[in-house]
């Protein structure tokens, strides 16, 4: 988001508006990165222009550090692959739209994981026959959003 958020993703859809509007349902633990966010779907919701490198002059010290990393990049990709030995490899921008959606996707299969996680402790300590068949039935809600999540990443579910 604050590297490449203003680069146009759909016909005039930001990466940013993409992003926010797909992780409406992410609840983000780590506060830096929930308030960077907060603050990027403020200036959306606003219409206002904002510059990432904002970030990096901000008033809380854990929001500036984590700026500062994600917006450095100390590794360059040599032009010795391609030039001397035919190998090519994409640039970051080149791959923005499939890193985009992979990130939403592993964002949510770490929270339905988390919920099946949850929902697996209640059923342990549940007595009551209604409410173990109602966990048992968001069990299987929640893996057949696993499974779709799967197979969106395409990785093999073990379990």
């Amino acid at each position: 988001m604050l590297n490449y958020g203003h680069e146009e993703l759909n016909e005039g859809l930001s990466i940013n508006q993409f992003l926010v509007s797909n992780l409406e349902d992410v609840e983000f633990g780590n506060t830096p990165v929930k308030q960077i966010l907060d603050e990027i779907k403020d200036a959306l919701k606003q219409e206002k222009e904002f510059n990432p490198l904002e970030f990096t002059r901000h008033s809380q010290e854990d929001v500036r550090q984590l700026a500062v990393a994600l917006l450095s990049n100390p590794y360059v990709i040599s032009e010795n692959w391609e030039n001397m030995h035919g190998i090519y490899v994409p640039s970051e921008t080149e791959l923005l739209a499939q890193a985009v959606l992979s990130a939403i996707f592993h964002l949510k299969m770490r929270k339905v994981m988390r919920m099946i996680a949850g929902n697996q402790l209640k059923l342990k300590e549940v007595t009551d026959t209604e409410e173990q068949m109602a966990l048992q039935l968001e069990h299987i809600r929640l893996s057949n959003i696993k499974r779709e999540l799967s197979k969106e990443l395409g990785t093999v579910i073990l379990k």
